[in-house]
């Protein structure tokens, strides 16, 4: 071929690029391509799911896990899925919560035979680096690199749960972890300057209770009892705690009067509201 006759084809090979990149760019920036969290799954889900288990595999640690079939690595991995997994993902004889239904991309089901095909270095890396845009948080931020091993473990006997573990995963999830709380919330104590200070449990990923009433003036507390970390950040930004870690709490003075929606930062599906009276 001649030299002229490359560099026509070259310089039209790049023009489509471009003409591609630029009518791609178009199609985004118009807002036509649906990214809401409802319906099926589309070519941008299955394109980031792809995207995912490939970088998964790639930065995954090499070798087994060091704490495989240890009984009490295993044992300190149910507590934990029960607390930071279970909401989402569920177990044999243990659905998620009911929030999970509405996730999107959907929470994957941890004894599949798709994911039990994973190393135990690409669980490792999934639990402690996450999975952008899914929903699926870093634990490594909150949890040692003994404990997720020990949650990797854990999700390696998903499939044999004895009924002593399904049960002890349906009473924190499931079944009962859909109901409703029962009464309501805990009796305020004095705070500063006559104020009350009312507290909201973070656990299992939900605030409890949902629906807090207070007065002008006075403080709530969120206190987080699960295993990462969360927010409680008005839907108006009115207010907003920060990071909550793990076993931390956080205060807000509510001074403006009115109904406040709430939830998550990281994990928008839970949500609350206090109103102020």
């Amino acid at each position: 071929m001649r030299p002229a006759a490359k560099r026509s084809l070259l310089l039209g090979f790049l023009t489509a690029l471009v003409l591609e990149a630029v009518v791609g760019a178009l199609v985004v920036a118009s807002g036509v391509i649906d990214l809401s969290a409802t319906g099926a799954p589309r070519a941008p889900d299955r394109l980031l799911a792809f995207a995912s288990t490939s970088a998964i595999a790639h930065h995954a640690k090499g070798g087994a896990n060091p704490r495989a079939g240890d009984p009490a690595a295993i044992e300190a991995g149910l507590r934990r899925y029960k607390a930071v997994c279970s909401a989402c993902h569920g177990a044999p004889g243990a659905p998620p919560q009911k929030f999970a239904a509405a996730m999107h991309p959907a929470p994957p089901d941890l004894a599949s035979a798709a994911v039990q095909s994973f190393s135990d270095g690409m669980l490792y890396e999934a639990i402690a680096r996450g999975v952008a845009s899914t929903g699926m948080p870093a634990f490594g931020k909150t949890q040692s690199p003994g404990d997720i091993w020990g949650i990797v473990a854990f999700v390696r006997q998903l499939r044999t749960l004895t009924p002593e573990q399904q049960a002890e995963l349906a009473r924190a999830g499931g079944q009962e972890r859909n109901q409703e709380q029962a009464g309501g919330p805990a009796p305020p104590v004095a705070g500063p300057g006559g104020a009350h200070v009312y507290q909201v449990s973070i656990s299992g990923f939900q605030f409890k209770p949902r629906m807090l009433e207070v007065h002008a003036g006075d403080v709530v507390e969120w206190k987080n009892a699960d295993f990462t970390a969360h927010t409680a950040t008005a839907d108006d930004r009115g207010f907003d705690t920060g990071d909550i870690q793990a076993g931390a709490s956080a205060r807000v003075v509510l001074k403006q009067r009115g109904r406040f929606p709430y939830f998550c930062r990281y994990h928008v599906a839970m949500k609350g509201v206090v109103v102020v009276e």
